[in-house]
């Protein structure tokens, strides 16, 4: 009664050509290396960023200390230069997570991160949703520093500045707390 044909033997196997074909698609997740392995240079070269602007740092509070100048003179660069290494250290966790997220979705699980992750399952990525909400956090962190630069060389001289400044951490409160309430529902 059913009009549907049978499947035919030869369905049932697919053909050497088919064969040949699945094969270089499923090679083809090797091209992703190339991105994994940006990725990971990229957090070298943040976390030498990093390096740098903490010498930086650690010169300027060397001047203050040896010399006349007083901390309130140089306090503005110093804090600017500390939420910088904040900043480009959220950037370089950024992409080493992903990095190995993408290690994880298209090469191979990486066997050495479950050994040692136990407490924090943050390098163990599953799926791409795992992956985006993992980065979607770190990213709103690196806005938060952000605004936090921003806002200590804010100069509030109208109401309206002041009105913006508070709807401004207003805002950024409840992002913060969509975040961290998205991923409590998800534990």
């Amino acid at each position: 009664m059913n009009n549907l044909p049978e499947p035919s033997p030869s369905r049932s196997s697919p053909s050497s050509a088919t064969k040949l074909m699945e094969k270089a698609l499923w090679s083809s997740r090797w091209m992703m290396m190339l991105a994994v392995a940006a990725n990971i240079i990229g957090a070298g070269i943040v976390i030498c960023m990093v390096m740098a602007d903490f010498v930086h740092l650690l010169q300027v509070v060397a001047q203050v200390l040896l010399s006349a100048e007083t901390l309130a003179e140089r306090r503005i660069e110093i804090l600017l230069t500390l939420i910088e290494v904040v900043d480009q250290g959220l950037l370089a966790g950024v992409l080493l997570i992903f990095g190995m997220g993408l290690y994880e979705l298209y090469i191979s699980k990486i066997d050495a991160a479950e050994g040692y992750c136990t407490q924090s399952k943050l390098l163990i990525i599953t799926s791409i949703d795992q992956l985006k909400s993992k980065l979607g956090s770190l990213i709103i962190m690196i806005l938060v520093v952000k605004f936090f630069s921003y806002s200590l060389s804010l100069k509030v001289t109208t109401p309206e500045d002041m009105l913006m400044y508070a709807a401004s951490v207003a805002l950024l409160g409840a992002a913060l707390f969509l975040t961290n309430s998205k991923r409590g529902n998800q534990s």
